[in-house]
């Protein structure tokens, strides 16, 4: 962990010389997490604080002791209450993403940076492309809620990883800082690097399922024992089920997910799927959960017939709406759920 947030910070500071070089500013690292910059004519030296994903909470608790120096924050994603809280304090901003923001008595300069790929930090993704290292990272965001983190065994119980493969994907999360020494999800950063993987393929269903179907058993949904793995609704409607505050109506068709490939083929050969595979509007849909573990914790929502996954594969799947996802999880706070986005 360390030797990660060493490296995270380094790469921060580099991130910061690159933009404000492709922005035409003169700009050096003089020390750890210290850049000096000419700016317009004016010599300025920048604290540089290095985080991964930067939402209201953590821009609240930042803290402006840094002397002389511009505070500035760099950060893979900074979202739009975030900025508004570091701009009401006086902070600078670089978000990787592709904008900086300087301000300081006598300047005040928010511009795109362009060139978004050598403002790139750690990638912390890297750990996160495997199935398994999804599969641990859910586990660990679900244990977070409250409970302890699972160790090297109980990860292999629950994702049916051998016990070296959970371990492997432990110590890859670890790596990146994503997970702490003491095995514990370090959030909101492994929440959302795990929601940039979170990419289901849906197919669209030719005959909505109905929760009388006979079929349903073989298919694998386990309705009637909700502690077993099995189908759960995602989406939209989970979202309108668990609380959350999104605009949509109530009759929107349910986009399923289902724990593996296999489940998958069989459910797309009992309830068909279009010729040209295009998801349609006004179908059902079906996809693999990116990550089985949304399809372990299940649970039923008064008003919605199908059982809903836990609230944080919820949130990941509005984490993917670019335009508002972000802005709703923040107004999201689930009674009894402690966030980790």
């Amino acid at each position: 962990m360390r030797t990660s947030a060493v490296e995270m910070q380094s790469q921060a500071d580099e991130a910061v010389v690159i933009a404000f070089g492709l922005l035409g500013w003169d700009a050096r690292v003089t020390s750890k997490s210290t850049v000096s910059a000419t700016v317009h004519g004016l010599e300025l030296t920048f604290a540089v604080v290095a985080v991964s994903t930067l939402d209201a909470g953590r821009a609240a608790a930042l803290k402006q002791r840094r002397g002389n120096r511009v505070p500035l924050v760099v950060a893979d994603c900074i979202t739009a209450a975030a900025r508004g809280i570091l701009d009401s304090e006086g902070w600078s901003w670089l978000d990787r993403q592709g904008r900086l923001r300087v301000q300081t008595p006598g300047i005040l300069i928010d511009v795109p940076t362009g060139d978004q790929q050598r403002l790139r930090l750690s990638e912390p993704g890297s750990a996160l492309t495997s199935a398994g290292g999804r599969e641990v990272a859910a586990e660990l965001l679900v244990a977070s809620q409250g409970g302890p983190a699972p160790g090297p065994r109980a990860l292999s119980r629950l994702t049916g990883l051998s016990a070296n493969g959970a371990m492997k994907a432990l110590r890859s999360l670890k790596a990146v800082g994503l997970v702490d020494d003491r095995g514990r999800a370090v959030t909101p950063e492994l929440f959302w690097a795990l929601a940039e993987q979170w990419r289901p393929v849906r197919y669209p269903l030719v005959r909505q399922p109905k929760v009388t179907d006979r079929q349903l058993g073989a298919l694998g949904a386990h309705l009637d024992n909700i502690t077993a793995t099995g189908w759960v609704v995602g989406d939209t409607r989970a979202a309108l089920a668990s609380g959350a505050p999104v605009v949509a109506s109530v009759n929107v068709p349910p986009a399923f997910y289902v724990p593996s490939p296999s489940m998958l083929a069989k459910v797309l050969a009992a309830y068909g799927s279009p010729d040209d595979g295009r998801r349609r509007a006004g179908f059902a849909t079906v996809a693999v959960a990116p990550a089985a573990a949304a399809c372990r914790h299940r649970h039923r929502v008064r008003g919605e017939k199908w059982p809903v996954p836990d609230p944080v594969f919820v949130a990941l799947d509005l984490a993917r709406d670019v335009a508002r996802g972000r802005e709703i999880l923040e107004d999201w706070n689930p009674e009894g759920v402690e966030r980790v986005w």
